[in-house]
């Protein structure tokens, strides 16, 4: 049996933050990434019940050099 989904909401906005979705293993994630897209690269991962906007003052102001990338785990966001 196949439940229904709910309808996708446009996530709150972040000044400065790049979004797309991304396909592993046959899972699609919603990532958000902010800094400089060569930068040191940063998991940033949520806790339950949140989404990436748990961490949105880290990517709306990442440290300099440095690439903060916030999935959205599956069940949870978008």
């Amino acid at each position: 049996m196949t439940l229904p989904r709910a309808p996708l909401a446009s996530p709150p906005p972040i000044d400065g933050v790049r979004r797309q979705f991304v396909n592993a293993r046959g899972v699609r994630f919603h990532v958000t990434e902010a800094g400089a897209e060569t930068g040191l690269p940063v998991l940033a991962l949520h806790g339950w019940p949140q989404h990436h906007y748990a961490w949105r003052d880290l990517l709306r102001d990442p440290p300099e050099g440095m690439r903060i990338i916030a999935p959205d785990l599956p069940g949870y966001g978008l």
